[in-house]
């Protein structure tokens, strides 16, 4: 993992006292929203990044599915095999460094105003014999 990226989110888990799903996320998605440049390009990288958060909890199968999927979907494929590895990256930050936090997303709002924007999260704890969300099934990973 690049030295920038666990640097960043070293402390993650003194920060949480009370867990702030739509807080957790926007921290998550932060690579990705760095390069973001405009409101329909926040929107994408903040699905992307519930996408990988959720496909943290399913089977390597399923995310080698899902993620190709993603991928050929995304269109020009000039940067397949880098969007690959990004995506990829994501799902290991989650899984090494918000480990504990053992809950999908199941919906968001993003609301956009002149100024500012409302982000809300609804998340939901994934019990030990898994849950479909999306049709896929997220397996509880109780650590």
């Amino acid at each position: 993992m690049p030295k920038k990226i666990k640097g960043k989110y070293r402390d993650c888990r003194k920060k949480y006292k009370v867990i702030d799903m739509s807080q957790v996320i926007l921290d998550f998605a932060e690579p990705l929203l760095e390069d973001a440049e405009g409101q329909e390009s926040h929107v994408e990288a903040i699905e992307i990044a519930i996408a990988c958060w959720n496909l943290s909890f399913c089977s390597k199968e399923i995310q080698e599915n899902r993620i190709d999927k993603m991928v050929n979907y995304s269109g020009p494929k000039d940067d397949s095999a880098g969007v690959m590895e990004g995506l990829y990256n994501l799902i290991k930050i989650k899984s090494e460094v918000f480990s504990y936090i053992n809950r999908y997303i199941a919906d968001y709002k993003l609301i956009w105003h002149d100024d500012y924007v409302d982000f809300n999260v609804t998340s939901k704890p994934i019990p030990p014999c898994g849950i479909y969300a999306g049709g896929v099934l997220l397996k509880g990973t109780y650590r």
